[in-house]
């Protein structure tokens, strides 16, 4: 969804960068989300969304305002479920407050399309198990339809690319089995799974393996995605310097 993707095109930018850099870029946002700062991502994203995505970005960044709301919120949904309370508050108690367990209860007794909120927010937990849980059940069980079970594989991948990428690779006949004829399908799962690759290693991985596989309808998209990683990459190598020292001289520009 919308959202999902603009806090992908974000977090791309920001876990492509290094160690070094990257709490340079975290202050930067910080900075802009204090002040209320315009942030056009897309010309597809209303006010409303762009909220909701700064919000958790607010939360993340431990804003007392925010926090304390996110904190009260998710509380209250523990208590009844029943709540609507939005995905980024979700997503919150995933990643920050450890809670995915929660949600993965949730997750085995609600359907489709009523817990694709549960899985896209479950996509962001730190926890391994959880991750790898949510990846196998993606297969295995009934969470989504047929034609949707790519959707989880996506959003894992815009958190732990090298995780969906390995059971992309680990699974592949299953799925080319699944949507190697859907050009749509096929080729949005190798766009985002290799698109979303942040290390050249990985990338090199990726390339040895898919040269080697049938890659149906998605033979373009898997060439575009190979071509964009390489681009950030190429950027990374020539230009990085550059942006931490005018993060460092820009601050709060």
């Amino acid at each position: 969804m919308v959202w999902d993707q603009a806090l992908t095109k974000l977090s791309s930018v920001a876990d492509s960068l290094s160690n070094a850099t990257r709490p340079l870029f975290d202050s930067y946002m910080k900075n802009l989300i204090i002040k209320g700062r315009k942030l056009q991502l897309s010309d597809s994203i209303s006010s409303d969304l762009l909220r909701n995505f700064l919000s958790y970005y607010s939360m993340v960044y431990s804003l007392p305002e925010s926090v304390e709301k996110a904190e009260k919120e998710f509380a209250e949904w523990e208590i009844n479920s029943d709540l609507q309370v939005s995905s980024a508050v979700l997503t919150y108690g995933v990643s920050e407050l450890d809670k995915g367990e929660i949600l993965w209860e949730k997750l085995q007794t609600s359907s489709y399309p009523h817990n694709q909120v549960f899985y896209r927010s479950l996509s962001a937990s730190r926890d391994p198990d959880i991750i790898s849980r949510l990846l196998q059940g993606s297969l295995k069980y009934d969470w989504v339809p047929l034609q949707n079970k790519y959707d989880i594989l996506n959003a894992v991948s815009a958190h732990h690319p090298t995780a969906a990428f390995k059971f992309l690779k680990e699974n592949y006949d299953t799925y080319f089995g699944l949507y190697g004829e859907t050009q749509f399908n096929f080729g949005n799962i190798l766009h985002t799974v290799v698109g979303n690759l942040k290390t050249r290693r990985d990338l090199e991985e990726a390339m040895s393996f898919f040269q080697s596989q049938n890659l149906g309808t998605g033979e373009r998209a898997f060439k575009i995605a190979v071509e964009e990683v390489s681009s950030l990459l190429d950027w990374r190598d020539c230009c990085e310097e550059d942006l931490r020292v005018y993060l460092t001289e820009h601050p709060t520009s």
